[in-house]
């Protein structure tokens, strides 16, 4: 029965407008806190005096008539649809009104209060026209560029049926943040033709006023994929060289997205295990919410202490089982004891892969990221093979689109310069060994590549890699030709590049030290760097010398941060 849903909650959904009825309509919303029972409204907090004090004071107008405002407590409604009109007595005399109109309906109960006057006019704002974006298979995108000023921004949408009033409609969302520079609602359920007729109204608050723009629609005759370019008919398709799902896609087709508005279990798997060969990270991977969370639309990824409080007798004497081990259960991948120099890693951090959910050979991959930055820190944007071989020692390669170490200040044995300015992407072969053999790009920039936000891209065609960053062209290689790489090749089914003709997935994370990604006899600042690859103290040595890097890492600036991926058929 309804009458028994007593749950209070509080949420921008329901709230309190005053609107002014003039050519150009201003407002003002604060939230109520109800009780609701699916589209019936159970009670409604009393709304007060000192809340309208503050509606009045931002909106500035009324100042005599403020004590007078008084606005009653509602219980128990039953009905679907109950207005309610008081005249206080105090603005009948003065030929103002109050109308308080409560409108109930499922997962939406909007509350307005209208106060009419003939007197207030404001300056002229209007908001700009909407992007409207139907979308294949399904789905609409609207949007408006940020501008300063706005604070929210309110969509609503019917399809194939005019707005003949400010109704809610089919679509009714509030957009509370803009979201790369733009303010974006992007529905995935909404089945849409061509032919059919988009209808939009829209509501802007603006320097705290709210502004209408009505009568928008749009005629459907073209439908776009997520990515925003034109959906290709099957009628049309030409097939791709790429395989997906054991299949040929058409050219330019989208094989995956995520723009990580949830961390999709569909999509990712969160890698949670200690590591192992090739790299021999100084990492456990947890999945903790500390190391690894969706917020704000993006992947955030970031590497902590597993000291925490300085607690250095745990990481060298004590022991840690992986919870939710995605390794090999009852193996090192799982569980390890702290002997010797043999300690438990220092760091935690997080990794997620799509390893059981997609995978795919040849194609375009761009990623758009934020990388981190802090000594020996370094990002994991990679594409690794489903089933790794290894054979004689070697192991089968990975691409990787965006790799620059985090530390600021990094030199070589010889004195190159190889800190966060350079960035290297491209395939990789290489053994269990730190010996390696790379078709990588390198490009160089004036300023970190952990500073701010690029977009990385890869093609993997069936005889060459080719990399960009922010839609420029760094490189362009043939697949690695060394002697034991065609060894290898030669094992398997003698094709050139038969490293690479298998299926990929996609790996993300933060690492940290390792076997490979730092050459022995580098010097950051003015530490030189604290292990040797093939040490079998290298983990020890590394957290030994944590003092002389554990301060260059912040909240922020070591924090892996990805806004979105794609895949796309060749």
């Amino acid at each position: 029965m309804c009458k028994t849903c007593t749950l209070d909650f509080w949420t921008y959904r329901t709230y309190a407008c005053i609107f002014h009825s003039t050519s150009s309509p201003i407002s003002f919303c604060t939230p109520l806190a109800v009780k609701r029972c699916g589209s019936r409204l159970l009670d409604v907090t009393e709304i007060t005096r000192k809340n309208y004090l503050q509606v009045f004071r931002k909106l500035q107008f009324f100042p005599v008539y403020l004590s007078s405002i008084r606005i009653s407590n509602f219980t128990r409604f039953s009905s679907a649809n109950y207005k309610w009109t008081n005249d206080n007595e105090h603005l009948k005399q003065s030929t103002y009104k109050m109308r308080l109109q409560i409108h109930c309906g499922i997962g939406l109960i909007p509350l307005v209060l209208h106060l009419l006057t003939p007197t207030i006019s404001t300056a002229q704002y209007v908001p700009p026209n909407p992007t409207i974006i139907p979308l294949y298979p399904k789905g609409l995108r609207l949007s408006i560029p940020n501008g300063e000023g706005i604070s929210l921004v309110a969509y609503h949408v019917k399809f194939n049926e005019e707005f003949y009033s400010l109704e809610a409609g089919t679509i009714a969302v509030d957009i509370i943040k803009p979201r790369r520079d733009q303010w974006t609602y992007e529905d995935r359920t909404t089945r849409i033709k061509i032919g059919d007729t988009i209808y939009l109204w829209m509501h802007v608050v603006y320097e705290g006023l709210g502004y209408n723009l009505l009568d928008q629609s749009l005629t459907v005759t073209q439908l776009y994929n997520y990515d925003g370019t034109p959906h290709v008919t099957v009628a049309s398709c030409n097939p791709s060289n790429t395989i997906f799902n054991g299949s040929q896609p058409c050219t330019g087709q989208i094989l995956f997205e995520d723009y990580f508005n949830e961390l999709e279990p569909s999509k990712w798997r969160t890698v949670k295990r200690f590591t192992g060969p090739p790299d021999y990270e100084f990492v456990v991977y947890t999945g903790n919410d500390e190391n690894l969370v969706v917020r704000d639309g993006e992947l955030r990824i970031k590497p902590t202490l597993l000291d925490k409080g300085g607690n250095e007798n745990f990481i060298r004497r004590g022991n840690m089982t992986v919870h939710g081990c995605t390794g090999q259960v009852g193996s090192n991948e799982c569980y390890k004891q702290a002997i010797s120099y043999s300690i438990l890693p220092p760091v935690a951090s997080g990794l997620i892969d799509t390893q059981k959910s997609f995978n795919f050979q040849y194609g375009r991959v761009e990623v758009r990221a934020k990388l981190p930055q802090g000594d020996w820190i370094y990002p994991i944007i990679k594409l690794l093979p489903v089933n790794a071989e290894y054979v004689s020692g070697y192991t089968v390669g990975e691409f990787r689109l965006a790799s620059a170490v985090g530390n600021r200040n990094l030199r070589d044995s010889s004195g190159a310069d190889i800190d966060g300015h350079e960035l290297k992407a491209g395939a990789v072969v290489s053994k269990s060994t730190p010996i390696e053999v790379t078709t990588m790009s390198k490009k160089r920039s004036s300023s970190y590549w952990g500073d701010d936000y690029h977009i990385y891209e890869l093609e993997w065609t069936p005889t060459a890699i080719s990399v960009k960053v922010d839609g420029e062209s760094f490189g362009k290689k043939a697949y690695p030709q060394e002697a034991y790489v065609q060894e290898f090749s030669t094992s398997r089914n003698g094709s050139p590049n038969s490293v690479f003709d298998k299926p990929f997935y996609i790996s993300i994370g933060v690492a940290v030290g390792g076997q490979r990604e730092f050459p022995d006899n580098c010097t950051s600042g003015e530490h030189h760097k604290p292990w040797g690859n093939l040490q079998s103290k290298a983990l020890l040595n590394f957290y030994t010398a944590k003092d002389t890097w554990k301060n260059t890492w912040t909240d922020e600036g070591s924090m892996l941060k990805v806004d979105y991926v794609k895949v796309w058929a060749l």
